[in-house]
């Protein structure tokens, strides 16, 4: 009986939260007009959360080839997210945004 109270002492009476990746349907985007490839979330505090997604746009029902790259910033209002904002990264700018990013990140 003394092994399990000591072991029971050992083992922690909280467990751990783990972090885990949103799961693909977890995203709140229009699924009617986009279809998700691929997607990280950069923060979710539980009221705002920001995520990078790669995503096939649908046209007419079909989802087309092109890929688009965005990031979004959500709010929850209402137990709802709602969309603050959505930026759309061309990649032949990619590297431009990039720079520009770092440069002032450094100042």
């Amino acid at each position: 009986m003394n092994e399990e109270i000591e072991r029971v002492i050992e083992e922690p009476t909280q467990p751990q939260p783990i972090e885990q990746p949103p799961r693909v349907e977890e995203y709140p985007i229009n699924r009617q007009f986009l279809s998700l490839v691929e997607g990280k979330t950069i923060y979710n505090t539980g009221s705002w959360w920001m995520a990078v997604l790669k995503l096939h746009p649908i046209r007419n029902g079909v989802v087309t080839e092109g890929t688009d790259i965005s990031i979004y910033l959500w709010q929850k209002r209402n137990r709802t997210w709602k969309r603050v904002s959505k930026t759309k990264i061309n990649p032949k700018h990619w590297d431009k945004i990039k720079e520009a990013v770092e440069e002032m990140i450094r100042e």
